[in-house]
């Protein structure tokens, strides 16, 4: 909490690097929801610069491809108009957001949360050399179907995409789809990549 939150993409993927690129010492795979896939998505860009180029697979949920621009601008609503987005959006408890001092504490990180994913913009450059699968919810607010179509473009191996029942916290009903779904790419990548177990 008393750290400063990032609030550009760039300099989060240089401290990650810093951070876990130790850890990459075996076959590894990223899975990201929402500002988390767009997270996952651009470390695994910057990975390929580096020693530890293991990465097996990549799985996306909740984000619109990344070549397509953002058409919100959520951190530069007051803090009114921003808890009734992340009311509408789902995935924050009522409880939690009627609750004013706790949302001063919140409020903060979360706008700089919505920065960073509004402030990122696409750089052109190879496809990943790992399969994408990619997760998304049919009544998502805000991601559409047509939102999906270009992470296809950035895999030379292929991309799986799974459009399931629910909104942008889709993950809570569809559990069991994607974990069986994850579990059996990544059975699929460790045996025909590696020959050794995706971690």
């Amino acid at each position: 909490m008393a750290d400063p939150p990032e609030r550009r993409l760039s300099r989060l993927i240089v401290a990650l690097l810093s951070h876990l690129t130790p850890a990459f010492d075996r076959p590894y795979a990223f899975f990201g929801h929402s500002m988390g896939a767009l997270i996952a998505f651009e470390l695994a860009r910057a990975l390929r610069r580096t020693p530890a180029p293991g990465l097996q697979h990549l799985f996306v949920s909740a984000h619109r491809a990344p070549s397509i621009a953002g058409r919100r601008r959520y951190h530069q609503l007051d803090d009114r108009e921003l808890r009734r987005v992340l009311r509408r959006i789902g995935g924050s408890p009522d409880a939690v957001l009627a609750h004013d001092e706790l949302m001063d504490l919140l409020l903060p990180t979360v706008r700089a949360d919505f920065e960073l994913c509004e402030t990122y913009r696409y750089a052109a450059a190879a496809p990943l050399d790992v399969p994408i699968t990619v997760f998304a919810g049919n009544e998502d607010s805000e991601v559409s179907s047509g939102d999906l179509d270009g992470w296809r473009h950035e895999s030379l191996t292929g991309v799986d995409i799974h459009v399931l029942e629910g909104g942008h916290f889709f993950l809570d009903e569809a559990r069991d789809h994607v974990l069986s779904s994850i579990a059996a790419a990544l059975g699929v990548a460790a045996s025909g990549r590696s020959g050794g177990r995706a971690t």
